[in-house]
């Protein structure tokens, strides 16, 4: 019965790949001889009432599903392939970052060769350390979204789980959660690296027996900052929230529009306002550099600057778009489908 297949497949999606089709197969064995003796009591052939009766006694297929799992784990099986997904993604680009910006600081500092070699270990030593932060993060970040998602999920959903809801092709109305997923964690991420080392997010040199930085970022900036770690942080429950529930419903469309106009209003502000980025001739030759042109760096500033307001024009643009998208789904396509004129 399309039912039965629809249960064990939503079952399949919640389990890993190496043990998921025998524990298809078993569950789809307790189903059959659950309705089997079933038909033998009630005296009737196996029918779609039947078959209903027996799944809700089941439950929701993630509840089934986490039922063959390991009960204890810090990053289950399901949050652990975006788990490798975000570390391949976050680790190269702190390496990188990290590596050219201390690199830089060598080149342009004048070391003796025993100076160049201490230089040298402190630059591998400051990569090491800003990874072993990116990937404390990050997993803190995963044990959160693991202890919460799956119980609100399962919350949220059973009370009213039915199985003739299952759709055999793709539900337009749920949600991506590889998408959702990895949008929260560089969001959290975000809020850590902004507000905790900023000082990343520019030159580093290792002087007189400590860490000198001349950061990128102005005081403008940090204006905003505020109001964009609330951005990030109300992204980052918005995403965790519609994970949870699975299903776009009104109120996270309407949530939805209302952090996409947040997001163009604020970033509207950043890119009329002063520069939130910019090079200090001064900082740098704090770093040992041989300034020899000041106009050359605040040139360059004004380069990457630049660059950043053309970034943030087109992030106004991708938000303008999704806010579109969500009003569209809100306002007319969700109701043309109730009124039956889309599949």
């Amino acid at each position: 019965m399309q039912l039965i297949d629809l249960y064990i497949q939503e079952v399949g999606r919640h389990l890993p790949e190496k043990v998921r089709t025998d524990i298809q197969q078993e569950i789809r064995s307790l189903i059959e001889d659950t309705l089997e003796d079933r038909s033998r009591q009630q005296g009737k052939a196996p029918d779609d009432e039947m078959v209903v009766e027996v799944l809700k006694k089941l439950g929701p297929p993630e509840k089934i599903a986490a039922s063959y799992l390991p009960p204890r784990y810090l990053i289950g099986p399901n949050l652990f392939p975006y788990f490798i997904t975000t570390l391949q993604i976050v680790l190269p680009i702190v390496v990188i970052l990290t590596a050219l910006s201390l690199g830089i600081s060598l080149g342009q500092t004048a070391q003796t060769a025993v100076g160049a070699g201490e230089m040298i270990a402190n630059v591998v030593g400051g990569v090491f350390d800003a990874l072993f932060h990116a990937v404390g993060i990050i997993v803190v970040i995963f044990v959160v979204l693991q202890y919460a998602t799956p119980q609100l999920e399962t919350r949220l959903r059973s009370k009213e789980w039915d199985p003739r809801k299952m759709k055999p092709g793709p539900d337009p109305k749920r949600v991506k959660y590889g998408d959702l997923i990895v949008d929260a964690i560089f969001s959290l991420i975000a809020i850590a690296l902004f507000n905790l080392y900023p000082q990343l997010i520019g030159f580093n040199a290792f002087r007189d027996g400590h860490w000198v930085t001349a950061t990128v970022l102005t005081v403008a900036f940090f204006q905003y900052l505020p109001w964009l770690t609330v951005l990030w942080a109300l992204q980052a429950g918005y995403d965790v929230t519609l994970v949870a529930r699975g299903y776009w419903e009104t109120a996270t469309r309407i949530a939805a529009i209302v952090l996409h106009g947040f997001s163009i209003i604020l970033l509207s502000l950043m890119i009329s306002g002063p520069s939130i980025v910019a090079l200090d001739p001064q900082a740098l030759a704090n770093l040992g550099w041989n300034i020899s042109n000041p106009q050359v760096v605040l040139t360059a500033g004004q380069a990457l600057a630049t660059g950043v307001r053309i970034g943030m024009g087109i992030a106004i643009a991708v938000n303008v778009v999704k806010l579109g998208q969500h009003l569209y789904r809100l306002l007319l396509y969700e109701r043309l489908q109730i009124a039956g004129f889309t599949r």
